[in-house]
C-alpha cells in the first residue's frame, strides 16, 4: 500500500469536473422556462399605485397636468384643449429648459388619452415628464 498520493508537482489532475456546472445550468434552464410564462400572465394593471416616492424637482419647475374621467385636460388646475395645452407648454419650455411635467390621470382613463398627452409634451418640447401615482392605503 502506497502512503503518499500519486499526484505530484509534475503530474496533477488534467480535466475538471464540469457535472456541476452542467447540472446547475440544466437548474437554471428549468427555473427560467417554468417561471417566465407564469410572470407574464401575473401582470396586473388595474390600478396605477407606487409605494417609492421619488424625488421631487423644486415646485417653481413643475407642470401638473391633469386628466379627468371624462377625458378633459387641465394644465396646473385650469381647464385646456390639447392646442391650447401644447402652446401653453411650449412657452414654459422655452423659458426654463428644466421644466418637469407630472401627469395626473384617471385610473379609468383609456390609455390612448395619456398617450395624446404624452405626444403634446413631445411636440412642445418637454423632455421630463412623468406619470403621478397614488400609494396603496
Amino acid at each position: 500500500m502506497r502512503r503518499y498520493s500519486e499526484r505530484t508537482a509534475v503530474r496533477s489532475l488534467a480535466e475538471m469536473n464540469v457535472t456541476p456546472m452542467i447540472d446547475l445550468a440544466f437548474t437554471l434552464l428549468i427555473v427560467f422556462a417554468i417561471a417566465t410564462p407564469a410572470i407574464e400572465q401575473s401582470i396586473e394593471v388595474a390600478t396605477p399605485e407606487s409605494s417609492v416616492a421619488s424625488k421631487a424637482p423644486a415646485p417653481d419647475k413643475i407642470a401638473m397636468v391633469s386628466i379627468d374621467a371624462g377625458g378633459r385636460v387641465y394644465l396646473d388646475g385650469k381647464g385646456v384643449s390639447l392646442g391650447g395645452l401644447e402652446a401653453a407648454l411650449a412657452e414654459r419650455a422655452a423659458r426654463d429648459k428644466e421644466l418637469s411635467v407630472g401627469i395626473r390621470a384617471d385610473r379609468g382613463l383609456s390609455y390612448q388619452a395619456v398617450v395624446d398627452v404624452i405626444d403634446v409634451l413631445r411636440r412642445a418640447g418637454v423632455a421630463r415628464f412623468g406619470l403621478i401615482t397614488r400609494t396603496p392605503d
